[in-house]
């Protein structure tokens, strides 16, 4: 017997639900059974967070409508979001700690609203990388902020669309 476990998208990114990983273990314990699990939340973000995300997100922007400032900045950077996107998330995933001081340094990634506000000072010469990997979450919110005001107001790392479970729902429309 085959058996997938899936996490649903959008559950909570940072904080991952350990109770598929806890009844892989048990089920791969039972003769015949074949486990395979995936998490469907981090797999979109990697989507979401890549080159040919960010490049889907960019022609998805509808410029014929007005814009926010901070949209129309973002914009300008296009180019440097799309090469920065993929060294960024293996840095945060730990595969290329080298990144840590060209972006703990401020001249590495497109500067976004949260990004420009940013204050590195607490984290001070020896926090190198946990600065950076601060700057690199605040560049990452930066792009769920441009999603969110340009192409789908419900987006968010863990509360998508939160709204549409926070009321009476009717199913007329349906």
């Amino acid at each position: 017997m085959k058996v997938a476990l899936i996490l649903p998208p959008f559950t909570q990114l940072n904080t991952p639900y350990p109770s598929i990983s806890y009844l892989k273990r048990k089920l791969n314990q039972l003769k015949g059974v074949e486990v395979s699990q995936r998490d469907l939340g981090i797999e979109l973000a990697l989507t979401i967070y890549s080159s040919g995300g960010i490049s889907e997100i960019f022609e998805a922007i509808d410029t014929s409508q007005p814009l926010p400032e901070e949209a129309w900045q973002m914009l300008s950077q296009r180019r440097k979001y799309e090469n920065t996107i993929d060294p960024v998330i293996a840095f945060l995933q730990g595969k290329d700690k080298t990144l840590a001081t060209r972006i703990h340094r401020g001249s590495y990634l497109p500067i976004g609203p949260r990004l420009s506000r940013a204050n590195t000072r607490p984290f001070g010469q020896m926090g190198i990388e946990d600065g950076a990997k601060y700057l690199a979450t605040l560049y990452l919110e930066d792009i769920a902020d441009l999603i969110t005001t340009t192409i789908d107001e419900g987006f968010g790392f863990s509360r998508y669309q939160h709204h549409l479970a926070t009321g009476p729902v009717f199913f007329a429309p349906i």
